[in-house]
């Protein structure tokens, strides 16, 4: 078959600026970029700002550009070598909490806007293939929370991560298809993941369950899949061999045997096992 290639060269800056007390930290940051015959410049610019030792607020603006894949624009069948890169801008702005006790919390929430011209998107039936959407605009809201505690010799934890991502067109290549401030194909409004379990000397066992949103399978929200949730169990045990490590894993997936489609019309598999060792040598 056809040979294709897709030459990179890139050259970055940054300058750090920390003061009052050295709670503040910015830095201004510039990457340049040549893939084949195209070049261009991504600025930065990023701010922290710590409020004391639990609390800290950041805050960054970035120039965002994505040349297509060697994926993207060949793979047979389905590349589409007319595409054109991803151009934009994104914010985003948040907080940090972080507290040791003997315990230890953990909790961020971040929101984030980019305007995103020339959005690949992958679309298709039986043969899928990307396009450009002319201009996207997505917005959200992120939060990760982890908890741990350490009781003699078991560490117990637990994770809970959201998303909230509202990603609708504002210009479309086609006039009249319906997409004008709809929500993106394939792109939940709502997603998130708790995570919880223990490890014990050299045992670890943890329960993974998540979460996603309805997703319309259509730019103009006629057609949509519904929101699934699954249940991942794993365990894992470490066993020392002179200086290296055996390590046995054992996982359980979707262990509530949800019926449940990633892509239209493809359902995924119901409970299933998997089980692994692996050998780790340590010079």
């Amino acid at each position: 078959g056809d040979r294709y290639t897709q030459n990179r060269y890139a050259l970055a800056a940054s300058y750090l600026f920390t003061g009052i007390n050295e709670r503040l930290n910015l830095s201004v940051n510039g990457r340049g970029e040549i893939v084949n015959h195209q070049s261009f410049l991504l600025p930065g610019l990023n701010a922290s700002y710590d409020v004391n030792s639990w609390l800290q607020f950041r805050a960054n603006v970035q120039r965002s550009y994505r040349v297509p894949t060697l994926n993207e624009l060949y793979y047979n069948p389905g590349g589409n070598p007319n595409l054109r890169p991803e151009k934009g801008w994104s914010q985003d702005a948040g907080y940090t909490i972080s507290i040791r006790r003997g315990w230890i919390l953990q909790h961020s929430l971040s929101a984030y806007n980019r305007i995103i011209d020339d959005w690949i998107l992958w679309l298709g039936g039986a043969i899928w293939t990307p396009h450009n959407i002319a201009s996207v605009h997505s917005r959200g809201l992120e939060t990760e929370n982890k908890f741990q505690y350490k009781l003699h010799n078991v560490t117990l934890h637990l994770g809970v991560n959201a998303t909230y991502t509202l990603a609708t067109t504002i210009t479309s290549y086609l006039p009249g298809d319906g997409s004008i401030d709809k929500q993106i194909p394939y792109t939940p409004l709502y997603n998130g993941q708790a995570n919880i379990g223990f490890a014990w000397k050299r045992l670890y066992l943890n329960y993974n369950h998540t979460y996603t949103g309805l997703r319309y399978i259509t730019s103009d929200e006629s057609f949509s899949i519904p929101s699934y949730t699954t249940g991942n169990l794993q365990l894992m045990y470490s066993l020392p061999v002179s200086d290296n490590r055996l390590q046995f894993t054992a996982q359980c997936g979707n262990l509530w045997n949800e019926q449940y489609q990633v892509v239209n019309a493809r359902p995924m598999p119901g409970i299933n096992w998997l089980a692994g060792m692996a050998f780790t040598f340590n010079k």
